[in-house]
């Protein structure tokens, strides 16, 4: 699943360099587990697992609105990545989210808009054959969400073949622009890891994507 280099996530996913997306309730309270860590610039929090890696790279300056009756665009800002230190055993690459923003989406721009146009990114970027094996539509704060989570089979150097999965939750929030317009952020958080270790880590990356809230900054 999803967005922007593109992402997951959209769906690009700088992730595949390393091996050579049920939500329909509000966000609780992040296990004692994790550790709550707001993305830069935003009202979002997510609570990362405790020795995970973070980084925030530097986005760049947000793009200006586009002209009325523009489409639906992906920029596919990253926000923020997140990691283990290590790779586990005999696992070619490492566990990572992203989260990711596109910025000035059109009003009226649905949750399956959204999930269309990041599905569609996604295969543009990986260009392998996603299999999609779930999204399931929820609110998230009152704002439209998708849980989704796909999967598809990577070429490793050797020629061996590796499976990946990733699950993600996709959010629209409406914002206003400088110039007094009604539009919509999307924000996607994507957890992409090779399936072996889905089993084992899926009730982690639940409880990532679970941890997800909305929280004004104070200044």
């Amino acid at each position: 699943m999803y967005a922007a280099a593109r992402l997951a996530v959209a769906i690009a996913l700088p992730m595949l360099a390393v091996a050579c997306s049920k939500d329909k309730q509000e966000g609780g309270q992040a296990p004692s587990a994790l550790v709550p860590r707001r993305v830069p610039d935003t009202n979002l929090v997510v609570a990362l697992p405790q020795g995970w890696l973070a980084d925030m790279p530097d986005p760049g300056p947000l793009p200006p609105p586009p002209p009325e009756g523009g489409k639906l665009t992906l920029s596919g800002r990253k926000l923020l990545e997140a990691r283990p230190g290590t790779p586990a055993p005999g696992m070619l690459m490492t566990p990572v989210l992203h989260v990711f923003e596109d910025p000035w989406l059109p009003l009226g721009t649905t949750g399956v808009d959204y999930l269309v146009a990041q599905r569609t990114a996604n295969q543009q970027a990986l260009g392998a054959n996603i299999r999609h094996v779930e999204a399931e539509p929820g609110r998230r704060a009152g704002r439209p969400s998708y849980h989704v989570r796909d999967e598809w089979t990577v070429l490793g150097k050797d020629g061996d073949s590796r499976d990946v999965s990733q699950e993600a939750l996709l959010i629209l929030e409406s914002v206003t622009t400088p110039d007094k317009r009604q539009m919509l952020t999307g924000y996607t958080l994507v957890v992409t890891l090779e399936k072996a270790e889905f089993k084992t880590l899926q009730p982690v990356v639940r409880e990532i994507l679970a941890s997800v809230r909305f929280e004004e900054r104070t200044k």
